[in-house]
């Protein structure tokens, strides 16, 4: 009889340990093949995002503006506003926040302007209103008056608006005999607090001229909410339908553009020194460029200057109506679960802004930049 031929438990061992160690082996190759994909669909994920939130701001602020107020009077930034707005950020966090106006339309030609109640209302008489003998409607918004020479601008909030009264002339539906009737206006007024600052507020305040006229302008503010300790990441914006200088949760005032954004950052290009329509950017305080200097992750303090203590800062040098680009810094991310998340992926920094470096979050940052809209049209 022959004996019987098998394995000893010994070599059924070893041999489980072997296929073990290849199987393992395997797991491990297709873990990290698959976190490799993974983190490679979740940077495409990301970039596009990036990409998209930049470019609808950047075509916000390349929006603004009009023939009567051009876009340096509508549009600012505020280097490190996020805090001041939202009241909700971490205080280590160096985010910005933009304010951006769109004037809606001429309404109406002035005859006479006058200031009245110390400076507290305007008597205005009008022609060519878009309705005739009945003054524009401005009660509850904001407009901006300024000066047809385009180098004032003064952000005002409408509080109270007065009966249409007709002064000279009478409406008779006929476009050509309608453009000529002259109305009388009476508006009580208040400084905007949307955001926007003003630009030699002393050619407009308390100054009796038929130079002055004023257009509705709709304000957006957009800034960042993060609060670490309920992981919130936001991208907000509001409309500071009251004036109270804050975003609201009554009244529609605020509302989220976008989760997991983890900064957002602002500069802005002046062409100052010299004015040749060039604006070198060194990412340094000697070039043309305002709020964009770095220096190992510490912000370097720019040189500025508040033009004509209107609270308008712009870099030494420099005026508001040289602005002629912008750039917008954009960081989102998503949390790692699971294996890496006690690791450190991403590092981002844009402008003057936080060095950004977490562990267990995947970061990406998209820079875009554009010049102001029709610069043949804006330029002085």
């Amino acid at each position: 009889m022959k004996k019987a031929h098998g394995f000893t438990m010994l070599e059924t061992l070893i041999a489980g340990v072997i296929g073990i160690m290849v199987l393992g082996a395997a797991t491990i190759a297709v873990l990290a093949i698959t976190n490799t994909l993974n983190l490679q669909k979740a940077r495409a994920g990301l970039d596009e995002e990036s990409k998209l939130l930049a470019d609808y701001l950047m075509a916000k602020i390349q929006s603004a503006g009009n023939e009567y107020i051009r876009p340096w009077a509508v549009v600012y930034a505020h280097d490190a506003g996020s805090s001041r707005i939202s009241h909700q950020i971490d205080e280590d966090q160096r985010s910005d926040a933009i304010t951006i106006g769109q004037p809606l339309g001429q309404d109406m030609t002035v005859e006479t302007w006058n200031w009245t109640l110390g400076n507290k209302s305007i008597d205005v008489t009008a022609k060519a209103t878009k309705v005739c003998g009945q003054c524009p409607s401005y009660e509850g918004k904001h407009v901006v008056i300024y000066n047809s020479t385009q180098t004032a601008y003064y952000p005002a909030y409408i509080t109270k608006q007065e009966s249409s009264v007709v002064t000279s002339g009478e409406c008779n539906g006929d476009t050509a005999n309608d453009k000529t009737v002259v109305v009388r206006c009476r508006y009580d007024l208040e400084p905007s607090k949307a955001g926007a600052k003003p630009i030699n507020s002393h050619l407009i305040y308390g100054v009796n001229s038929d130079l002055l006229s004023m257009q509705e302008v709709t304000f957006e503010t957009y800034y960042l909410v993060i609060r670490e300790l309920f992981k919130i990441h936001q991208l907000w914006g509001y409309k500071d339908h009251n004036n109270n200088g804050r975003p609201d949760a009554t009244n529609d005032e605020r509302f989220t553009l976008a989760n997991d954004v983890y900064d957002l950052q602002i500069s802005m290009g002046y062409d100052y020194a010299p004015q040749d329509r060039r604006l070198p950017d060194y990412e340094s305080s000697d070039d043309e460029w305002f709020n964009n200097s770095v220096n190992d992750c510490d912000a370097i303090v720019e040189s500025a200057t508040d033009f004509n203590n209107d609270g308008y800062l712009v870099p030494t040098g420099a005026q508001p109506k040289q602005l002629r680009m912008a750039a917008i810094g954009i960081t989102v991310g998503k949390r790692i679960r699971g294996i890496g998340r006690d690791k450190k992926f991403s590092f981002v920094q844009h402008f003057n802004g936080a060095c950004l470096n977490p562990y267990g979050y995947h970061l990406r940052g998209t820079k875009s930049r554009a010049m102001l809209r029709s610069l043949n049209l804006y330029e002085p």
